[in-house]
């Protein structure tokens, strides 16, 4: 019995000889395939193959599950890398400011010793301020000794002393005196009443000789000297006066202010305070 009903159909099913040649090289091939993969298959190292074939979706699974995992690690790593280059950046930022900070911190204990110096914390217990003033005062007491050398008869020189500077207080403007009947010195505080006049008047005069010196020359012309004469018995009244003669006598004008009498044999002029029931009253002595 023929598989086409009609001959039409078996006319249409007719196939030209270059398609069947082309069909006929296709099903050569694919048996040649075939044996040579059952050759393929024979050989003995696939002898303990089983029959069954493999799950490849759960390979394919597996696989996809790898490659996933495969992307996260190489996510990680990248990351990691930017990481460690922060890292060696912050690190090599932190030697550059540890380096900067160590000079800094040198320069700042340079200061902070320079400063605690200059305030006469530590030896010689100097403070900056008083070390210039010290050298104010050597100044003054230079000035001062030729006026307290006359007004003593030599016998009194004062001196600049560094003591002191210890038990939480400062060195620098300590004053001594030099006696030159006992050849010693001695606290200021051991001069007589008299005497201590006489080594203020000669600082007054003295503080006055250096501001002139250090002013340019610019002279001070006026000086007012109050009280202490009382305290000075005939002898050192006659050399204070002396003195103050000589600074008149050099063009200064000297204003004493105290209520001792005998000054009045002294001094040319003045003004006299007097008192009285209805207050005080001015009388000028040309």
């Amino acid at each position: 019995a023929s598989p086409f009903p009609t001959a039409t159909e078996a006319t249409a099913a007719l196939v030209d000889a270059t398609k069947r040649a082309h069909w006929a090289q296709r099903i050569e091939a694919y048996e040649k395939q075939v044996i040579e993969l059952q050759g393929a298959l024979a050989a003995p190292e696939l002898a303990d193959l089983p029959e069954q074939r493999p799950d490849t979706a759960a390979a394919l699974e597996a696989e996809s599950l790898a490659d996933q995992r495969r992307t996260t690690a190489v996510e990680r790593h990248s990351e990691a890398r930017g990481a460690q280059a922060e890292i060696q950046r912050l690190t090599q930022l932190h030697r550059e400011r540890a380096a900067g900070l160590a000079q800094q911190r040198t320069h700042a204990e340079l200061l902070s010793a320079v400063a605690y110096r200059c305030q006469g914390k530590a030896a010689p217990y100097i403070s900056l301020q008083r070390w210039v003033l010290s050298a104010y005062l050597a100044d003054i007491c230079r000035y001062a000794n030729q006026r307290l050398t006359l007004m003593t008869s030599g016998r009194y020189q004062l001196r600049l002393t560094d003591e002191g500077g210890h038990g939480g207080r400062q060195a620098g403007l300590g004053l001594r005196v030099l006696d030159a009947y006992t050849g010693e010195e001695r606290e200021v505080s051991s001069l007589s009443g008299g005497e201590t006049f006489q080594a203020s008047l000669a600082l007054a005069l003295g503080v006055a000789d250096t501001v002139q010196a250090h002013a340019g020359g610019v002279p001070l012309e006026a000086l007012f000297i109050d009280e202490g004469f009382g305290s000075l018995d005939p002898d050192n009244l006659q050399l204070a006066m002396d003195e103050l003669d000589r600074l008149r006598e050099g063009g200064r004008m000297i204003g004493l202010i105290s209520h001792v009498g005998a000054l009045r044999e002294r001094i040319r002029g003045g003004i006299e305070v007097i008192a009285g029931d209805r207050g005080s009253t001015l009388r000028v002595e040309a």
